[in-house]
């Protein structure tokens, strides 16, 4: 989500994180978290310069697909793209070792005693798919539309009303006053996509903003923006 634009990286990225966490309370949150990504992004380059050899984890995530092209990227603008890398893609679906089958939506759903051996999924990647992964990030950069997805199983620039079906058909289903926690959760629940509850917020927001919605009650002071009570004027 947000502007991913050359030009002040980092700070776009920073503003965007600012502008979802401001529906919880307070905190250093997005500030703590680009500070980490930038370090970390040094620290890779530094040993990838000394020819430690890279583990990109993925999947059709949107923010983790978006994180290897931007990783890929990484590595070709600082002449690395002929590092030693290793992608590992998350199967759509796993066979556990009593026969039975699961399904992630990331690596961030994956627990952490099987990463040892589903790292056993990982590829080589040619220095081809490093200059071509980074090509792609520099298109979605251009492009630069408010949000990513993966459709068919590629990742697309969207228009940022592109989950709206999804967000407006559930608020169909539940009563002319509604919960807008439960309403998010339901969402989040039922279209396992890549949304977050930030997100669902954001376009609720639109939809009162278009007098779709009404907020009935408010927020208890220290709760998420979304913990009150919606009513249901046109959807």
């Amino acid at each position: 989500m947000g502007d991913i634009s050359k030009t002040d990286f980092f700070q776009n990225r920073l503003d965007f994180l600012k502008k979802l966490f401001s529906i919880f309370p307070p905190d250093n949150s997005p500030s703590e978290i680009v500070a980490a990504a930038q370090k970390s992004i040094e620290k890779l380059l530094c040993r990838a310069r000394l020819g430690e050899p890279i583990r990109i984890w993925t999947s059709l995530s949107p923010g983790e697909s978006c994180g290897a092209l931007y990783l890929a990227h990484i590595l070709e603008s600082n002449a690395l793209s002929n590092a030693e890398v290793t992608i590992v893609n998350l199967p759509v679906i796993i066979q556990r070792d009593d026969g039975s089958f699961v399904s992630y939506n990331g690596w961030g759903e994956v627990e952490p005693y099987n990463l040892g051996k589903y790292a056993s999924f990982g590829k080589k990647a040619p220095v081809n798919l490093i200059k071509i992964m980074s090509n792609r990030w520099k298109s979605l950069s251009d492009e630069n539309l408010p949000l990513r997805a993966t459709v068919n199983g590629r990742l697309l620039s969207v228009p940022e009303n592109f989950y709206d079906h999804f967000i407006l058909n559930e608020i169909s289903l539940v009563p002319e006053e509604f919960n807008e926690a439960f309403a998010i959760g339901r969402i989040l629940g039922k279209y396992p996509i890549g949304l977050s509850d930030a997100f669902i917020f954001m376009r609720m927001e639109i939809f009162i903003e278009k007098g779709m919605l009404t907020p009935i009650t408010s927020p208890q002071s220290g709760d998420p923006a979304y913990h009150r009570m919606l009513r249901k004027n046109r959807i």
